[in-house]
């Protein structure tokens, strides 16, 4: 058996990953859906709207699952890729590739309202609009360009055009705008991950290696979620596959390779930061397996790991004055303790102490712990006891005559960048 102290050696020699254990949910799969593509969610996270290029249509879904409804279809929407919404949550604005429009239709359906049509635009694929509503941001992969455009329509402005971009496959295919609205990030295919200033100029290269297709950015802004290229023109690849980056640059952590993603297509972040969605056309197996349109798919991703917290001391006495109050933090398999940023955790918003003067800090040996001797070590974090204990009062609606309440308290934080939660239930007992 190993001891406490061998299993802390494997805990920070080894190599982590982060996601390995995503947990994935098809939300939608097959007819009415052909080649699923473009998403994006609701300002209120309840429902998706997609686009499908085969189908020559626009759905919604609910973002629970289910069953997709056709809100728009026809001529305008052959071959449409991206898709964004207003703010208001009122328009659906879409990146038309194939007739290298732009378009724009009510999310609850109707007639579609051509803003751009036509050179400069060539094609447009996918779309992005700034946190006012005002402005549009179209990646043309078949200009080689990004433009920006005006919501109510008009002419397309120029921010960046030709080197490092190409065109055709080579161009700019999806962008994206940072949360403070200053900065666009563009997935370009074999060219890489690039930021640019919303109001044009030199783009700064983030990513290089991936084959990146299409991206999308966390809620607080910080990691980028890419889509590496489908991989059938490049034999050994190892298959589509999702990772994510840090907006500065650095290595890229696999999310998902494998299914249920099998083809390509867009993503879409949900406003709470939990979930990513993706519209998987379902190209690669389908291609060597069956006849389109059976095989498309939207499924989501958790993007919070569900951590075990054990919170010490299990009741907690109003009266006492202690110093500190300890969680154990336990991660499933494929995370890794170690990579646990001690300044994200926090206990129902009460941040754990992070002094150094206390080798409860510090120390390894301290706050790696096995702590329910089940062989695998835990993160210990404390959290000054007084602000727990004021916190409680605060909030628990005390009852006359009652004495014991139990209590479910939270613990979230991060790993590896990788949002991570937990919960136990402890018993109070009445000053």
């Amino acid at each position: 058996m190993f001891s406490v102290f061998s299993l802390l050696a494997v805990l920070l020699f080894c190599s982590s990953f982060s996601f390995a254990q995503v947990t994935s949910t098809i939300l939608a799969s097959g007819p009415p859906l052909i080649d699923p593509c473009g998403i994006v969610i609701s300002p209120d996270d309840a429902t998706l709207f997609i686009t499908d290029y085969s189908a020559n249509a626009v759905f919604d879904l609910p973002a629970i699952g289910g069953t997709p409804t056709l809100i728009a279809s026809g001529y305008d929407f052959e071959n449409t890729r991206g898709i964004t919404i207003s703010p208001d949550g009122g328009k659906l604005f879409i990146a038309g590739l194939a007739r290298g429009e732009v378009i724009s239709i009510p999310s609850t359906g109707g007639v579609p309202t051509i803003l751009a049509s036509g050179p400069p635009l060539v094609g447009p694929h996918d779309i992005a609009i700034s946190l006012d509503g005002q402005t549009l941001f179209i990646a043309d992969n078949g200009a080689g360009a990004v433009f920006s455009l005006p919501v109510e329509g008009g002419s397309p402005t120029v921010l960046v055009s030709g080197p490092p971009f190409g065109t055709g496959p080579y161009g700019p295919a999806d962008v994206c705008v940072s949360p403070d609205g200053s900065t666009l990030f563009i997935a370009a295919n074999y060219a890489g991950i690039f930021s640019l200033p919303v109001t044009g100029g030199a783009p700064k290269a983030i990513e290089s290696d991936k084959l990146a297709s299409t991206l999308t950015l966390s809620i607080d802004g910080h990691m980028l979620f890419i889509f590496e290229h489908n991989p059938l023109f490049l034999p050994g690849a190892g298959g589509p596959a999702i990772h994510s980056l840090p907006v500065s640059g650095g290595a890229t952590t696999l999310i998902l390779r494998g299914p249920p993603l099998v083809g390509g297509g867009f993503m879409s972040v949900s406003h709470d930061g939990k979930t990513l969605y993706f519209a998987d056309t379902g190209f690669a197996e389908r291609y060597s397996q069956g006849p389109v349109g059976e095989l498309g798919r939207v499924f989501s991703l958790s993007l919070v790991i569900t951590a075990t917290i054990d919170i010490d001391p299990d009741t907690l006495n109003l009266k006492s004055n202690g110093k500190f109050f300890t969680a154990y933090i336990g991660l499933p398999t494929g995370h890794n303790v170690a990579d646990i940023d001690l300044t994200t955790v926090q206990l129902e918003g009460i941040s754990a102490i992070t002094d150094p003067t206390y080798s409860f800090v510090t120390d390894p040996s301290q706050y790696f712990v096995d702590h329910d001797g089940d062989t695998i070590l835990e993160r210990m974090v404390k959290f000054d006891r007084a602000t727990v204990r004021d916190a409680l009062i605060g909030t628990i609606d005390f009852v006359k005559g009652v004495k014991f309440y139990d209590i479910t308290l939270k613990v979230t934080g991060k790993v590896a960048g990788t949002s991570f939660e937990g919960s136990d239930t402890i018993v109070v007992i009445e000053k």
